[in-house]
């Protein structure tokens, strides 16, 4: 599966299946065919909480993506938090002033020193951290 970022699901267009119309908690999918992709973005209403989950879409799939006729491309692995991370991933981020990180890329590495290496390799022309799959920031700073 290739990495997505938030800021690449706001470019998606979510669709609703036609048994979660109407629902308190509205459940929408977006397919990122060039990533490989499903977005499941669910929207509980009784409390406004939003979350997003991702699987990769099976590669033997047809392609067949009509979330308004039940349609989904099927999927091969887990659901996933989009903001969980497998042990060997990194992400590439910047600071906002709300506090938040900015994400701008998901990269698996071996070790701390060989993620730093790649931020170094590639991101030098700007200020970045390296966050870790426990969401720590490995080459210094908060």
């Amino acid at each position: 599966m290739n990495p997505i970022t938030m800021r690449d699901v706001e470019d998606l267009s979510f669709s609703m299946m036609p048994q979660d119309q109407g629902q308190i908690v509205e459940n929408s999918y977006a397919v990122d065919w060039e990533r490989g992709i499903l977005v499941h973005r669910r929207l509980d209403r009784s409390d406004m909480e939003l979350t997003f989950f991702r699987a990769a879409i099976d590669e033997d799939n047809d392609r067949n993506f009509e979330p308004q006729n039940g349609v989904l491309p099927a999927t091969d692995g887990e659901w996933l938090p989009m903001w969980r991370l497998d042990a060997s991933e990194y992400r590439i981020a910047f600071p906002m002033e709300s506090g938040e990180w900015d994400v701008v890329d998901t990269f698996t590495a071996e070790s701390d020193d060989a993620a730093n290496e790649y931020a170094e390799e590639n991101y030098s022309d700007k200020e970045w951290f390296v966050i870790n799959s426990e969401g720590k920031n490995i080459n210094g700073g908060e």
